[in-house]
């Protein structure tokens, strides 16, 4: 027995059922994002001797000294 128009969705209930999937995924992925985050961001040494060299910490010398060292 069929009481009333309860099928309201019909056959496109999917629809609903793949957004709820790419809502919660969505969701749970900025929630990863966010937490994987820790405020440390791990540079390789050449780029810290590259920022060290941009800043005029180090001369050109001592910067190819160095990379030098690194690539040993």
């Amino acid at each position: 027995m069929h009481w009333g128009n309860w099928d309201t969705m019909g056959d496109w209930w999917w629809v609903m059922a793949l957004g709820m999937t790419v809502f919660w995924v969505a969701v749970i992925w900025l929630i990863v994002r966010l937490i994987g985050r820790n405020g440390t961001r791990r540079e390789r040494p050449e780029d810290v001797l590259r920022g060290r060299l941009a800043r005029g910490e180090i001369t050109e010398a001592e910067y190819e000294q160095l990379r030098k060292a690194l690539q040993r």
